[in-house]
């Protein structure tokens, strides 16, 4: 049996994603997911959506469990319906830091003990 209480349990990551996840009309449902590429092959992204873009949202995942990776993340701000000369805000609701990103690129870094993951809530100005 687990011991869910042991050091390095991942009881308080798992209760911030699944608060996010009610918080998000866009993670409610399985039918709207967007793989986004990414420069690096150790980094997985993908974009979900509200079918009228009031909810959008990123989240980005490093795959590899020992090693920090950074990459380029192509943002389809067309299907978000965001402007490429246009900034918006990068809200990570896992780490609570705001981005400005400024068009269709925007780097990402990851590391598996500090920053595992961001789900980025993406809002225009």
């Amino acid at each position: 049996m687990r011991d869910w209480k042991a050091p390095g349990n991942i009881i308080d990551i798992i209760t911030r994603i699944n608060r996010i996840r009610k918080e998000c009309p866009a993670l409610q449902t399985y039918n709207n997911v967007l793989f986004l590429n990414a420069d690096n092959p150790n980094i997985l992204a993908y974009a979900k959506m509200t079918e009228d873009r009031s909810d959008i949202v990123i989240c980005v995942v490093n795959l590899d469990p020992f090693h920090s990776h950074h990459s380029i993340l192509h943002v389809p701000l067309g299907t978000f319906g965001i402007p490429e000369d246009e900034q918006y805000q990068a809200h990570d609701l896992l780490s609570g830091e705001r981005y400005r990103w400024h068009g269709p690129t925007a780097y990402v870094e990851l590391a598996p003990t500090t920053k595992m993951a961001h789900i980025i809530k993406v809002r225009r100005w």
